[in-house]
């Protein structure tokens, strides 16, 4: 049984003055209660409480029986909505929103954990924000009502603005990309699931992980009813991508997953975020992992391994995960329609930074994550006609030798670069590829073009002589890039004696 509980169903029931969310589990044998105020407190943080008591699915009815009952005089009790998972809960103008997921699919598994999709979600008005005015009070109890204002309605209808604005909401299909689960860390790397014992557990509350998308709407309830309550009621939820396929290999059952992972910090559309920032987070980081993993059994949602655990063979996994994002340096692009590749700027239009602290604090978030060796792989153009990308290689090359200085002088590990003109290596393999395809032509051409193509390329202790080389056949421009990307890998083996693969 897992604590906190798996909630995989929410029920929201409205009365004249609170909403009521009750989530149980999926065998209803354990549910809690939620209540917010319709009415925020004075300061525009929601009223809410968490009922401390777990329900079995008979008691939770009666409870919510009597909730009715005490409300029959105006209006009594009513469901507005249903859903699998609560998100956390957004401020629009003055109406607070409680967001949910009303649908999702099964897209695969990890160690047997599900993996959920999300499909539709729902924005949900639960509580009205509190206009200026005085504090109500209640002279003829004796009671004064320190928290909350009488000047908000929580009847009142959404303004025209308010509406304006979720409806752009809305049309942002959040269920794109969108995945998690109930029972695995899916925002931590299957390393750090395995190696911490703690970190599952805490891979499911931990939302202020760079990968939990809902972190910002999971705060107001986090205020509002603790971080330990939070945690029964919000989902983390990862925004990236996320595919399993089912393999057989000599017979046996393979599950290979591939996933990634987009950090919520410094995100942004194309041109629009580029570089680093101060505190050292990469425009559109991106954290990318390969699970091999032989079939287990699912997990079910209270945390039970489905069939006879007695006879069950140690764990046979492999996971590599590597991470990608923008040039650490200060660095902007102008977006333009009248130019296809707007120029490069260094700086940012930020100070001079010439210790590099920006790009050091980024260093020092990777080895944090990951540990030491770092091994950085650039894929920037090199040697071009017109300096463009070349002056992003340079200044990483600039930043790495002052970071490296100071390393050396704290003997921390030094930071391995290795630079790869990854575009002119796939020219170079298209460029095969094309001269593979029109081999009907005539083999003259083909031989003319791999000898164009030897002339070019780097020689190696192994490579072929001419006469051989007219009589194979070509390599495919696939072949091409990972023969050279392997030479990279072999050449960062030499530079730092091992080739990190970190939690």
């Amino acid at each position: 049984m897992l604590d906190p509980p798996v909630f995989s169903t929410v029920l929201v029931y409205a009365t004249s003055s609170r909403h009521y969310v009750v989530a149980g589990t999926r065998d209803k044998s354990r549910w809690r209660i939620l209540n917010v105020s319709r009415v925020v407190n004075d300061d525009n943080s929601l009223d809410a409480s968490e009922d401390p008591t777990t329900y079995d699915e008979s008691q939770c009815a009666r409870v919510l029986a009597s909730i009715s009952a005490g409300n029959a005089g105006v209006g009594g009790m009513r469901l507005v909505s249903r859903g699998v998972a609560v998100v956390g809960t957004l401020r629009i103008l003055d109406g607070h929103y409680l967001c949910f997921v009303t649908e999702r699919e099964l897209v695969g598994q990890i160690r047997g954990h599900h993996v959920f999709g999300v499909r539709a979600t729902e924005l949900l008005r639960i509580a009205e924000s509190v206009k200026s005015g005085p504090t109500s009070s209640n002279s003829s109890s004796g009671n004064t009502n320190k928290h909350q204002s009488t000047s908000a309605n929580p009847h009142a209808p959404a303004s025209a603005a308010e509406k304006k604005l979720k409806r752009l909401l809305t049309t942002n299909d959040s269920s794109r990309g969108c995945f998690y689960s109930h029972t695995y860390g899916v925002c931590a790397t299957l390393q750090s699931n395995a190696l911490d014992s703690d970190a599952e557990a805490l891979a499911r509350v931990d939302f202020d992980s760079a990968f939990v998308w809902n972190s910002h709407l999971s705060r107001p309830l986090r205020v509002a009813i603790g971080e330990t309550a939070t945690a029964r009621w919000v989902t983390p939820l990862v925004h990236g991508f996320f595919e399993m396929r089912r393999v057989s290999l000599l017979g046996t059952a393979l599950d290979v997953v591939l996933l990634a992972r987009r950090s919520r910090h410094f995100a942004g559309t194309r041109y629009r975020r580029r570089g680093v920032n101060a505190s050292g987070r990469v425009a559109n980081e991106v954290e990318t992992e390969q699970i091999v993993d032989v079939v287990v059994e699912a997990v079910d949602d209270r945390g039970g391994v489905r069939g006879d655990k007695k006879n069950t063979p140690p764990p046979r996994v492999a996971s590599a995960v590597q991470m990608r994002g923008s040039i650490p340096v200060f660095w902007s692009q102008e977006a333009s329609v009248l130019e296809a590749r707007p120029e490069i700027v260094l700086g940012n239009g930020r100070a001079d930074d010439p210790n590099h602290a920006a790009t050091a604090n980024h260093l020092d978030l990777v080895e944090r994550r990951y540990g030491a060796p770092i091994v950085m792989l650039s894929l920037v153009r090199s040697n071009e006609r017109r300096q463009r990308e070349e002056v992003l290689r340079d200044a990483l090359h600039d930043a790495l030798e002052t970071i490296n200085q100071v390393r050396a002088g704290a003997g921390r590990e030094r930071v391995a670069c290795v630079h790869w003109d990854f575009a002119k290596h796939m020219r170079r393999g298209a460029r095969v590829q094309n001269a593979s395809n029109s081999a009907n032509g005539g083999l003259g051409e083909t031989r003319a073009a791999a000898r164009a193509l030897e002339t070019e390329t780097d020689a190696t202790p192994d490579a072929t002589t001419p006469g051989v080389r007219d009589t194979e056949p070509l390599e495919s421009s696939t072949q091409i890039g990972l023969t050279r990307l392997a030479r990279v890998a072999a050449g960062a083996l030499e530079l730092v004696g091992v080739f990190a693969v970190g939690p």
